[in-house]
């Protein structure tokens, strides 16, 4: 995240075949509600943009164009962890 005060945008790639993608989706509303960060979070399911951004699996985390996290679902705590490195930077 570059500058204080600006907005993370957070994408979670996602599919209607995915069971783990709906906990996924909650558990990163839950790691940015307990961060108090500010953080635009959409979900795609775009297999075409996430290829492109090099996703071979889902449920997948992007952070401001950086895939942090893909074909694994995270707890609330593993998230807070990887957008706290990610919010330090």
């Amino acid at each position: 995240m570059g500058k204080a005060g600006e907005q993370m945008e957070i994408t979670i790639f996602v599919t209607d075949r995915c069971a783990s993608c709906l906990a996924q989706i909650d558990a990163v509303e839950r790691a940015v509600a307990q961060l108090g960060i500010s953080a635009s979070i959409k979900t795609s399911e775009d297999v075409v943009a996430a290829i492109k951004a090099g996703i071979i699996g889902f449920p997948a985390i992007v952070v401001d164009g950086e895939v942090l996290s893909a074909a694994q679902k995270l707890n609330a705590q593993e998230v807070k962890e990887l957008l706290s490195h990610r919010k330090a930077c």
